[in-house]
């Protein structure tokens, strides 16, 4: 008993050890998202009403960190933005509108709107088109300007409607008593 405890301590401390350490931290939407251009840091696409571009305060992002997103949005792929979104539309996100200076904004160039699974492949330029950036991690970094988002459409469950029609026919039910006891 004791040599079984003492390897599963022994597995657990080897465990532990050779878990890297990473440098990944929680960034909360008032930590990222940028809200001083007129779109509030959040527009439209003018070719999908599904999907938004969120712009980041930071120009630098972080693949480690864990960005907290908007409530009513989630972060799109980039499988789900070109199904979207037809390629090589020309229609400009971000480009001269909402007050900003071409790509620039309070001084920081911003480009590359970021998808959930790949590095750098959307650019601000312009909507659906898949840019190639040579410039590599670190520049792409420098260059950061936010999220690709898409709106969440969450039907309800079928156990939260049900709940909202129990809790109403209760309701009922509790009305109609109470006016047969007056």
């Amino acid at each position: 008993m004791k040599s079984k405890l003492l390897q599963l301590l022994l597995a657990l401390a080897l465990v532990i050890g050779l878990t890297p350490i990473s440098n990944a931290a929680f960034i909360s939407v008032d930590d990222w998202h940028l809200t001083t251009d007129s779109f509030g840091g959040l527009k439209q696409s003018a070719t999908s009403s599904d999907i938004y571009f969120a712009v980041s305060k930071n120009t630098s992002w972080n693949s480690l960190d864990e960005y907290e997103m908007l409530d009513g949005y989630r972060w799109a792929t980039s499988t789900e933005f070109f199904a979207l979104i037809p390629t090589h539309t020309s229609t400009y996100s971000y480009y001269d509108q909402g007050g900003w200076n071409g790509y620039t904004w309070e001084g920081q160039s911003r480009y590359y709107f970021q998808f959930a699974d790949l590095f750098a492949t959307h650019a601000g330029i312009w909507e659906g088109y898949q840019h190639d950036y040579s410039g590599g991690a670190t520049s792409y970094n420098n260059y950061f300007a936010g999220f690709v988002l898409i709106k969440d459409n969450e039907v309800p469950s079928p156990s939260v409607i049900t709940l909202m029609a129990l809790g109403l026919a209760g309701m009922t039910l509790f009305r109609r008593k109470r006016k047969l006891s007056v």
